[in-house]
């Protein structure tokens, strides 16, 4: 291969690096093994993640709420009109991407009776912590370090200063 052809390939896996380290999937079971659970509960997500409500057994739904408060009461609205998220029956899966517009997302099946007896879980937005760290139980998950993220700046000027060293 020549110089430009191998310049260029490096462009473009550090490109495809850089944008596959910025947002992540996370698979949230609800009802797994027809229990009244999301399986993980709670979860540590980044912007732009996308979190897919797979309906495992049972029968279920998803609602979003932004506060504790309005978690397991169906007459509660939302306050936070940004957040527009799943709502779906069994046997059919539901995405939402985290906006990034605030800090917890708490999540509940609408199903009367299931929150209360626990059917409810949590998602925490975090930077500088990996994205898909899960915990069980009712408290909120941890923060660690890891996550790798890039900013356009930084791809791009790295890319421009590889570029130069293999055409001098």
């Amino acid at each position: 291969m020549s110089r430009v052809n191998l310049s260029i390939l490096a462009i473009f896996l550090i490109a495809l690096f850089a944008i596959s380290s910025q947002a992540a999937d996370m698979t949230i079971m609800v009802g797994k093994g027809n229990t009244l659970t999301f399986t993980p509960q709670n979860g540590t997500v980044a912007k732009g993640d996308v979190i897919t409500f797979m309906f495992v057994g049972g029968t279920h739904s998803v609602l979003l709420a932004d506060t504790a408060a309005t978690k397991c009461n169906m007459s509660a609205k939302i306050a936070n009109p940004k957040i527009a998220g799943p709502t779906a029956a069994g046997g059919k899966n539901a995405t939402y991407t985290v906006t990034g517009d605030i800090a917890k997302i708490w999540y509940y099946c609408g199903v009367p009776g299931h929150c209360d007896k626990g059917m409810w879980g949590l998602l925490s937005l975090a930077t500088g912590t990996p994205s898909n760290s899960t915990s069980t139980g009712s408290t909120a998950p941890s923060s660690g370090a890891g996550r790798v993220e890039f900013s356009t700046a930084a791809v791009v000027g790295g890319l421009i200063l590889y570029i130069a060293a293999q055409l001098l």
